[in-house]
């Protein structure tokens, strides 16, 4: 019994240890070589914890440029499509062009030969025939006077 008594003592002033152990805030012995390394393992810890936000912050910032460069390729190889398939319209009108010259040119080709002369009768008024004429008129009035 006195043993029981003993153990019991024992166990309340174990609890009671327990208990101011767990009161106590979870500070570092001074001195110990376990602090130093926890206290250097922390400041790794925040300098890696930093380190990744940076490094996260620089992924998205990545990945958002690669989103855009994206979306500019994708307007890119609309736009090269469109500008193909405008080419392609394009070089077939043009092949309809030559093709219907050429039939026109075959056909031309075929038709009687084109006139190579064309004679006309233009008519000069020059200061020497002016006079001719003025003296020519002068003279039939003269003739028709004495008529």
């Amino acid at each position: 019994m006195v043993e029981n008594e003993r153990l019991r003592q024992e166990m309340r002033r174990c609890e009671a240890e327990l208990q101011e152990l767990r009161a106590k805030p979870a500070g570092p012995c001074p001195g110990c070589e376990h602090s130093q390394e926890s206290a250097q393992l922390r400041d790794k810890l925040s300098q890696l914890q930093l380190e990744m936000a940076e490094s996260k912050g620089m992924l998205s910032e990545l990945n958002l440029e690669v989103q855009q460069k994206t979306d500019r390729l994708a307007e890119v190889e609309l736009r090269l499509k469109d500008c193909l398939a405008e080419k392609a319209q394009e070089e077939e009108r043009l092949s309809r062009r030559l093709r219907d010259s050429h039939e026109t040119i075959a056909s031309l080709r075929a038709q009687s030969p084109p006139v190579k002369y064309v004679i006309k009768t233009v008519e000069v008024e020059s200061s020497k025939t002016k006079q001719a004429l003025s003296e020519s008129q002068a003279r039939n009035q003269h003739l028709q006077e004495q008529v």
